[in-house]
């Protein structure tokens, strides 16, 4: 029995035991997957199969490109150090072993979805992303002398040729971006970093007018003129404005060409005709030795140009009532335009006639009494 002065021994804690023991055996300096600092922390949008870059890499040609992509999309993700090696993968008995490696995996499955699929197959088995990413930089990174050289030559010959503006301009920044990091500019704060960026502003300056179409000539004139020499990306927006009306003159006179081209044919038909007329009125009827024509019998005229053959032209006074007789002549029709070039074959023949001394061109113009008869 337990006398009323002994209180009653409390039961062992053996739960809470067992918990603090196993607590203190966690380490507390370790990164936590949910601290959003820690290159162990995995964002639900991290997908095993997103490919980190919008081109492949398939070569040398590519690389230099694709790595600074690749560098500046793993470093936003606080994922670098796991393809630069500054994280080597922990012993077996760190609580971040299985940690690292679930994000090795991760960064290694990017790498192989931002590649070639023949690139890909040569670096499966790499045993992490690190050896994965130098094995890559040793086989297409080249050394800066001849990349540098490379360069260049691409610069010098780049011409516009038959492309915007637009597009040539982005060629050639394309070029100096990889020329930058190929051969990076002093890291330096003093009077001379900012003499030295002018400088290299004037020379590219220099380079995008040299390849300019000759159509700019007058622009660049202007532009190399100046006092103080524009900035690359002042010369490039007014090149864009003087290639904007350029383009609005063009379809101006292209839309009045059209225009002009769709007049119908027989204002040309009866300007010819006119043409016809007004030589006739200067030319006077000789008084003697006058044709006879072979089919009206009348004289004063040929049967080249015989009324009642061919059909009396518009503005007679017997057009309507004398084409009965003859054939309906050509000026009184809706001819096509593919019948433009007969027209004018006959009036050359005409005039062919007229200068001819045995053809003359006899007669006025209002013919009534004489051509037609009544």
């Amino acid at each position: 029995m337990v006398s009323d002065d002994e209180s009653p021994t409390p039961p062992p804690l053996h739960t809470t035991t067992a918990v603090t023991s196993a607590a203190t055996h966690i380490p507390l300096h370790h990164p936590s997957t949910h601290d959003t600092d820690s290159p162990y922390f995995i964002h639900p949008s991290d997908s095993t199969g997103a490919a980190l870059v919008g081109h492949l890499l398939t070569g040398l040609d590519d690389y230099n490109a694709w790595s600074l992509a690749m560098i500046m999309a793993l470093r936003g993700r606080n994922k670098f150090s796991f393809v630069d090696g500054s994280l080597p993968m922990p012993s077996r008995d760190d609580p971040n072993h299985d940690r690292w490696h679930r994000v090795n995996n991760l960064v290694m499955s990017w790498i192989l979805h931002s590649i070639h699929v023949n690139l890909a197959h040569t670096v499966l088995y790499a045993p992490d992303a690190a050896t994965v990413w130098s094995d890559l930089k040793a086989r297409f990174s080249t050394s800066s002398g001849p990349r540098i050289y490379d360069l260049e030559r691409q610069i010098s010959t780049l011409n516009q040729h038959d492309d915007t503006i637009a597009v040539y301009h982005n060629k050639l920044q394309r070029l100096w971006s990889e020329l930058t990091l190929a051969d990076p500019p002093p890291k330096c704060t003093c009077a001379a970093r900012t003499q030295y960026a002018a400088q290299l502003d004037r020379r590219r300056l220099m380079q995008f007018l040299m390849g300019l179409r000759d159509t700019f000539a007058a622009s660049r004139s202007q532009l190399l003129l100046t006092t103080i020499l524009p900035p690359v990306h002042q010369a490039y927006n007014l090149l864009l404005q003087d290639e904007a009306q350029r383009l609005q003159s063009q379809s101006y006179h292209t839309d009045t060409t059209s225009a002009l081209l769709a007049t119908p044919a027989t204002q040309t038909g009866k300007t010819h005709i006119a043409h016809a007329n007004s030589i006739s009125r200067n030319y006077s009827r000789p008084n003697s030795n006058r044709s006879r024509c072979t089919h009206c019998g009348i004289p004063g005229h040929t049967q080249l140009v015989c009324y009642r053959l061919h059909g009396y032209p518009p503005g007679h006074k017997y057009y309507k009532k004398g084409n009965t007789h003859g054939a309906p002549t050509v000026t009184t029709t809706n001819p096509a335009p593919s019948t433009s070039s007969d027209s004018i074959q006959q009036l050359l023949r005409l005039l062919r006639e007229v200068n001819e001394p045995k053809a003359n061109l006899v007669g006025p113009f209002d013919e009534g009494g004489d051509w037609s008869g009544p």
